[in-house]
Formats: C-alpha cells, structure tokens, sequence
C-alpha cells in the first residue's frame, strides 16, 4: 500500500531549493530518493507527487514547516 500523495505547490518547492542551492542530487543523497524522482517533484508541469511522508521528510531537510509547501 502507497502513502497518501501529498498536494504540494511545486512551484514554491523548486522555489525554496534555488533559493538556498539546494540540488536534487543533495535530496536523493539526504533521503534515500530517487534523483529523477525528486526532479520530477521540483517540475510544475510534471504531475508526479511525493506521499505526505516523503514530502515531510523534504521538509525537514529544507527546514521549512510542512505546511510550508502545501
């Protein structure tokens, strides 16, 4: 069974990782992700969405609250 997707605003994500440099090669390294699937999360476009767990799980990476995102 899969966790329940997340609703994030994939623009603000991908806003947040330019902001403070933050690549998708460094949240694969931190969470154990696929590199491609993070870069999909980061595409406005693309309609691949992380779980509420991955998605906090990015959260606490980038310091940021969940909610941050959503």
């Amino acid at each position: 069974m899969t966790g329940a997707t997340a609703l994030i605003n994939k623009a603000t994500l991908a806003s947040i990782c330019e902001k403070i440099g933050v690549t998708p090669a460094y949240l694969a390294q931190r969470t154990g992700y696929a590199e491609d699937k993070i870069s999909l999360w980061l595409l406005p476009n693309h309609q691949e969405l992380p779980t509420i767990l991955q998605a906090k799980k990015l959260a606490k990476i980038l310091h940021i609250p969940f909610a941050g995102y959503i």
